[in-house]
């Protein structure tokens, strides 16, 4: 089936401390994503809108029943604009060491990569951002002390930002108005085609 990431799929044993994995949920609906550490566990952004936290948690709990996947790096061309939604990015990626100091950094200090929010600072963001960033801890502590790490300065730091989920944006929106007011997205859909 076109699209869908199955050759993604990556078994437990072989994944490397720093690699970017990702869940699907069901039906493909979204895909939850971390950054593995060593010794099963992985540091990821939950989905808990509004809080400021980045944690450690097991690998089992993080895949819940769900396979494991390894996210993509430097996949461009045709191969990018077929791919699910938040499966792999245009941009080449760094160390996996660094991606990991970089988590474990950010697990150390929860809320300073700031709140969830599902279409704009997500868990795919925060994995993304360490895997392709090249600030290194010493920058970050730096940047820290000196009162300026926000997320603007976080993401003037990094070569990709998520563009998978920049694909997925318009779906979400739109979603996120049928839940809210279904008779809106009904109107807006409508009247978004008249001359």
């Amino acid at each position: 089936m076109a699209g869908l990431s199955v050759n993604h799929r990556i078994e437990r044993e072989q994944l490397t401390g720093g690699d970017h994995i990702y869940a699907h949920t069901a039906l493909y609906a979204y895909s939850h994503h971390a950054i593995y550490d060593d010794k099963g566990f992985v540091i990821h952004h939950p989905c808990r809108t509004g809080l400021p936290t980045v944690e450690r948690i097991s690998l089992v709990e993080f895949l819940d029943v769900h396979n494991c996947r390894l996210y993509k790096y430097g996949v461009n061309g045709a191969k990018e604009k077929v791919a699910v939604s938040g499966t792999v990015c245009k941009y080449s990626r760094n160390d996996c060491r660094n991606s990991l100091d970089l988590a474990r950094w950010f697990a150390a200090h929860p809320d300073v990569f700031g709140r969830y929010d599902a279409s704009s600072w997500n868990c795919e963001h925060f994995a993304t951002f360490c895997c392709t960033t090249w600030l290194t801890v010493a920058a970050l502590e730096d940047a820290l002390a000196e009162g300026k790490l926000t997320r603007q300065y976080l993401l003037g730091n990094s070569h990709a930002w998520s563009g998978q989920t920049q694909k997925a944006l318009p779906h979400l929106r739109a979603a996120a108005r049928v839940a809210s007011s279904p008779l809106a997205f009904v109107v807006d859909t409508v009247t978004s085609h008249l001359p």
